[in-house]
């Protein structure tokens, strides 16, 4: 968490850039050093949901915010990482499910 925190920081300080949309209390406020626990509890409504019927699995997965694209590029993953849990590239545990 630390890792992370750090890495979003320094990128965001980097860019002289400020995220907005981590404070649920004051969403318009705007921080360019945003906690680990922030950062990660902007994901916290995310849902992957499988569904099994017979031979078929059908996936759904919560689409990414904004927030949410632009804290993976800071921490360096591409989007496609999450999106791949949707599809059949996903992990085989996710598909054993």
């Amino acid at each position: 968490m630390t890792v992370a925190q750090y890495v979003v920081r320094r990128s965001l300080q980097k860019d002289g850039v400020r995220l907005k949309g981590l404070h649920p209390e004051n969403p318009n406020k705007l921080t360019d050093t945003p906690t680990a626990e922030r950062l990660f509890r902007a994901f916290s409504e995310i849902t992957l949901t499988i569904i099994k019927t017979g031979n078929s699995v059908i996936r759904h997965l919560t689409p990414l915010n904004d927030l949410q694209k632009d804290i993976l590029k800071r921490v360096g993953l591409n989007c496609s990482v999450y999106i791949d849990l949707e599809f059949e590239k996903s992990p085989s545990i996710l598909s054993e499910w």
